[in-house]
């Protein structure tokens, strides 16, 4: 298990037990979960509604999802690296739930999630994985049907699941992944 890896596991973790005992999920939701508003009152969400989650089993998936790709990916980029993609692909969930979502509050780590299976899956397309634990699957055939079904969910709508959040998670990744690397003095002349 790498560091940056192992923080945002305990994190999550940390505030889901903080939901659960101290101060109630509702309040953590009210103060911190991502709601479209005026950006001076609201921009700091985009980040802290990645830590929270819908109940045990959206953050059992989200951090095993997590613990599955992220510590390759980190051994490979750096922690540096890694965590500031990690939090790009959560923005980029937040930004399409402004634009597609609906004025609904949105709350989980799956568009970062999102963001780190396309990257993992980009890096080793042909890396087999077994899908819920006895299907043999490539991770790029994987991670396409997950993008697949969250588009026809998210078009279909009404379902209360931030699906185009996951969409804007990987395409930003996607964008994240397809930038230049550097540009020297000589590219830009």
């Amino acid at each position: 298990m790498t560091r940056v890896v192992q923080a945002l596991i305990a994190i999550n973790v940390a505030v889901a037990f903080i939901g659960a005992t101290i101060v109630q999920d509702s309040v953590l939701q009210s103060l911190f979960a991502f709601r479209q508003g005026p950006v001076a009152e609201t921009w700091w969400s985009a980040f802290t509604y990645m830590f929270l989650h819908a109940g045990l089993l959206h953050l059992a998936f989200n951090m095993y999802t997590l613990w599955i790709f992220g510590p390759r990916l980190e051994h490979v980029w750096g922690s540096r690296s890694f965590v500031l993609f990690y939090l790009w692909c959560g923005i980029g969930g937040a930004v399409a739930h402004a634009i597609f979502g609906g004025l609904a509050p949105m709350i989980g780590a799956s568009a970062a999630i999102y963001g780190v299976m396309l990257a993992y899956a980009i890096h080793w397309p042909k890396e087999e994985i077994y899908f819920f634990g006895v299907l043999p699957m490539r991770v790029m055939t994987m991670v396409g049907i997950f993008l697949g079904l969250d588009l026809l969910r998210g078009l279909s709508g009404g379902t209360g699941v931030a699906y185009f959040a996951h969409l804007g998670g990987a395409a930003f990744g996607f964008l994240y992944l397809k930038k230049p690397q550097h540009v020297s003095i000589d590219q830009l002349r």
